[in-house]
């Protein structure tokens, strides 16, 4: 028997290991992105609750304003941090991240101004 009659099996077996790798890959980036969408999310409705209650409060010095401003707060952070996580899990480090970051972290800067 030489060599070559065990190519064509030995590349089919290649073959699928490439698409079964390839197929996880797809996988484990949908469920990072999925999560990561969803966490943005969960801040962002946060942060949306937050701003009614600043609007309906009776204005800064009430209870209502600054659990607002703390709300408004904890959600940007909640963003913040989930773009970081993802950032280190997925080691990535492109520019639209680190404008994500950036924009993530003005909101949660502007949410504690307003608080002092």
């Amino acid at each position: 028997m030489t060599s070559g009659e065990n190519t064509a099996p030995q590349q089919a077996e290649q073959k699928r290991g490439n698409i079964e790798s390839e197929v996880a890959t797809m996988i484990e980036t949908a469920t990072h992105t999925t999560i990561v969408v969803a966490g943005i999310l969960f801040g962002l409705v946060l942060d949306f609750i937050a701003q009614i209650i600043l609007v309906v409060s009776s204005g800064p010095g009430t209870s209502g304003y600054t659990a607002g401003l703390i709300l408004s707060i904890f959600g940007n952070f909640i963003i913040l941090a989930i773009l970081f996580i993802a950032g280190i899990v997925k080691r990535d480090s492109s520019d639209y991240m680190r404008v994500a970051y950036l924009i993530a972290a003005g909101l949660v800067f502007i949410a504690t101004m307003r608080l002092i």
